[in-house]
């Protein structure tokens, strides 16, 4: 990331509104049962990559068309947060409907934060961590346009910049040719199609989400590396009895061409195959599987079992069973906003990899997946 983009991130900071107490307001659009809700949720959370932080997130949700089965609500987020180790984030994302058959999305982020970069493959050991900040800007949108009941397609752009500091001296990054340590910024035109038949998009008890994305990115555009990266998403609920869900999630991703080692897949982190850190490992080819039961506990309070196994690879062969990594975990929900279904989790989760270390605690907004 080049410095003369650092003041967007501080442009960003001042968009975060202030003086929003908690509330759900309705609008006058109840008339015709369209509701508009606003939850401001201050945020605590601890991730093993980040430790503890603060800070706060607005959601604001509003169904554009009740009349239509199954028709998203219209989404708007921000949020930002802030570390003891002085690091930060600040996103907004959008997803807002333009007419009955065509929807928006956009993500505009700006983050200061730590990784560990071990190197590059699916058996680098726990001693090569070496720490580095990444400094990312992130600018995507995409226009989707329907083309059957509840399926999407369309066309996106997507611009990311990225600086790693304060490497390690003569560690991985800084002495090997690692495309990316020295910084790079990308440019990427995007494919994408969705598949949204979940009753919820925050906590869904039934249905499934199936999405797919191809982003080509171009020197031709811009871009200073020419590669391609595409992700496979598909998550499916179950309601097995009332409110105990079981849910289950498949991710595959594989790259080709010059990839920054920051679009490389990873795998680990809050998402999929918690009990590892985010980016423990990194490949060109990526498949990851979890699964879950969510359950009520009592008055706002739910839990959760869950277990994952992935694996990354630099060739598709290289992908096979025997050479899955496990993690799996349980968890506590509290439940901020009850309409909506908004939660804030904590995981506790483990793995079963030999050379690292077994255990992770996570406090976050929202579900894994």
């Amino acid at each position: 990331m080049k410095n003369k983009l650092f003041p967007l991130g501080l442009l960003l900071l001042l968009v975060l509104p202030s003086g929003i107490l908690a509330t759900e307001v309705s609008s006058q659009a109840d008339k015709v049962k369209t509701k508009s809700d606003w939850t401001f949720m201050p945020i605590f959370f601890s991730k093993p990559e980040t430790g503890f932080g603060t800070g706060a997130m607005v959601i604001h949700c509003q169904q554009p068309f009740p009349e239509i089965e199954n028709h998203k609500p219209d989404v708007t987020q921000l949020m930002a947060n802030y570390t003891v180790n002085a690091q930060g984030k600040i996103k907004f994302m959008l997803n807002k409907s333009m007419g009955q058959n065509s929807i928006v999305l956009t993500e505009i982020s700006y983050s200061h934060f730590p990784g560990n970069f071990y190197g590059i493959g699916p058996n680098t050991l726990s001693q090569n961590e070496e720490n580095y900040i990444q400094n990312e800007i992130l600018l995507a949108g995409s226009f989707l346009q329907q083309i059957s009941k509840n399926i999407f397609f369309g066309p996106g752009l997507r611009i990311i910049d990225y600086e790693a500091q304060d490497k390690k001296t003569n560690g991985i990054l800084a002495a090997e040719n690692v495309l990316g340590s020295e910084g790079i910024r990308v440019l990427g035109l995007e494919l994408q199609g969705i598949w949204d038949m979940r009753d919820s998009i925050f906590y869904p008890y039934k249905g499934w989400l199936l999405e797919i994305k191809t982003t080509l990115y171009s020197k031709i555009i811009g871009s200073e590396s020419d590669f391609y990266r595409f992700d496979f998403n598909y998550s499916r609920f179950h309601e097995i009895f009332k409110q105990n869900i079981i849910a289950w999630q498949i991710m595959f991703t594989t790259t080709g061409g010059d990839v920054p080692f920051q679009l490389m897949p990873h795998l680990g982190g809050p998402h999929m195959m918690r009990g590892f850190y985010q980016g423990r490992f990194i490949d060109r080819h990526y498949l990851a599987l979890q699964t879950e039961y969510r359950f009520p506990i009592y008055w706002r309070f739910k839990g959760n079992v869950f277990a994952g196994l992935g694996q990354v690879a630099s060739e598709m062969r290289g992908i096979s069973t025997d050479k899955f990594k496990i993690a799996y975990g349980a968890g506590l929900r509290f439940v901020l906003n009850e309409e909506r279904n908004i939660n804030l989790r904590a995981d506790f989760a483990l793995n079963s990899y030999p050379d690292e270390k077994n255990f992770m605690f996570y406090i976050i907004i929202k579900e894994a997946f």
